[in-house]
């Protein structure tokens, strides 16, 4: 099983550069034989907080839109974990899609959204690639032990756990190192393996250094993207070889 998490750059609103990027990302994950690439959390659409913003982003899962994603993962065998802003019908939701060779596989919408504007989810699916079973937990998810349990109660032997750690500065600075404690910490308790994928970047004071990692079922770090660089961190599993690569 081999894993691609990719750290990229806090660029919000920039849906058809992501897609194209991402046409470019699936094709090169298929030349190292990827099995499942994840990106950041609202990778698609970008993150916001204002609602104005997050109606004018957000995706619908129905129609046009949804076509017009899954054409970008059409020529791909990798199963892509892509994040962004869905609405559906009057609520909007955190979501993470699960896609693979031009197909929805599923959606799992963040249960914790610490976001106003948007719903929480309330459903746990399990997925699966190449005969490994996983799920998903977003961000703020990660402060909730329970759900990660849950998770890996129904079946998960992975966790994937998207990210967007664009904080104003102060509070970034506090949750550098407290990010990657919760990551190791819902390793060891759940006993999967747990893998970020974050953004970085600075603008206005707010920033990102970036919690991109892998962590062993037992609680080990065997590998993370350096702070404030745009990289792929690339493992196979379980015996967890790793390259790293800069975008």
């Amino acid at each position: 099983m081999k894993i691609a998490a990719f750290q990229t750059r806090h660029e919000p609103g920039r849906l058809e550069q992501r897609v194209t990027e991402l046409k470019k990302q699936l094709l090169e994950c298929d030349e190292l034989g990827v099995d499942i690439a994840v990106f950041p959390e609202c990778h698609l659409t970008g993150y916001f907080l204002d609602s104005k913003q997050i109606t004018l982003h957000a995706l619908s899962i129905q129609g046009e839109h949804l076509h017009y994603l899954l054409e970008a993962t059409r020529d791909s065998k990798v199963t892509s974990i892509l994040g962004f802003l869905e609405r559906d019908g009057e609520r909007f939701f955190n979501t993470a899609g699960v896609m693979r060779s031009g197909a929805l596989i599923g959606c799992y919408r963040k249960i914790h959204a610490n976001e106003k504007a948007l719903s929480p989810g309330t459903d746990v699916p399990i997925f699966e690639a190449s005969g490994m079973r996983f799920g998903i937990n977003i961000c703020n998810d990660a402060n909730y032990p329970e759900l990660a349990l849950q998770t890996a109660a129904v079946g998960a032997k992975i966790l994937f756990y998207p990210l967007n750690n664009f904080l104003p500065r102060a509070i970034a600075e506090t949750w550098r190192p407290k990010s990657f404690e919760n990551l190791v910490a819902r390793a060891r308790e759940t006993g999967c393996w747990v893998i970020s994928s974050d953004v970085v970047g600075e603008a206005n004071d707010w920033l990102s250094y970036g919690c991109t990692m892998i962590v062993s079922p037992q609680g080990e770090i065997v590998a993370h993207a350096p702070e404030f660089v745009t990289s792929v961190v690339i493992a196979d599993l379980p015996d967890c070889s790793v390259s790293l690569n800069k975008l």
